[in-house]
């Protein structure tokens, strides 16, 4: 396959939301899955270019506020720290060679497999948030903590037309009731998709 076809495929999945371009380090473009489940953020070494993703729900809250006092509609929310890793620092940064390859950064790569969030550098480093609304298909689907459920089930009924998924204990809503949905939970990190539709 030519270096042109994988392009020229890589802009038709963008285009189709199946993956999102990310521009990190020196204007490189990486491509990651465009999945409800892994919206991120990354932190970037400007020398070793060591990418970290981590998780934060109040960037994204931050960025819907903004947007919505503008009547703006978000789209996406990328958010990137360019860093100096501290090896880098300790050698002399910024007039060491730009070959320099980081011992941090390929400790990590080796232990990337098993474990890709490393907290190695002491990052807010999180699993999924158990308190979130995404977009599945037509439906708006509330993920609640187990300790919250009972008082969750009573906000659920406010809302006509809901169901519960016995699979994993989640609140199902039409498509409709989105922005009910969502005043109805405030603090839940919301996937920007639910806004495209």
């Amino acid at each position: 396959m030519s270096l042109s076809t994988v392009y020229r495929i890589l802009k038709i999945m963008t285009t189709m939301g199946i993956i999102r371009e990310v521009e990190l380090a020196q204007a490189q473009k990486y491509y990651e899955l465009n999945t409800i489940s892994t919206h991120h953020h990354h932190i970037v070494c400007v020398q070793c270019h060591q990418i970290i993703e981590f998780e934060n729900k109040y960037i994204l809250q931050q960025g819907l506020r903004q947007v919505e006092t503008m009547g703006l509609q978000l789209i996406d929310c990328k958010f990137t720290l360019h860093t100096i890793c501290p090896k880098a620092l300790d050698m002399g940064w910024p007039t060491i060679s730009s070959n320099w390859v980081c011992p941090r950064f390929t400790t990590i790569d080796k232990t990337k497999s098993s474990d890709r969030k490393s907290s190695d550098l002491n990052t807010d480093i999180k699993k999924k948030p158990e308190r979130r609304i995404e977009l599945k298909g037509r439906y708006i689907v509330v993920h609640t903590p187990k300790d919250e459920f009972d008082s969750c089930k009573d906000k659920a009924k406010l809302i006509t037309g809901w169901r519960l998924s016995r699979a994993d204990k989640s609140w199902h809503f039409p498509l409709e009731k989105a922005s009910e949905v969502i005043n109805l939970f405030p603090g839940y990190e919301v996937d920007p998709k639910i806004f495209h539709n």
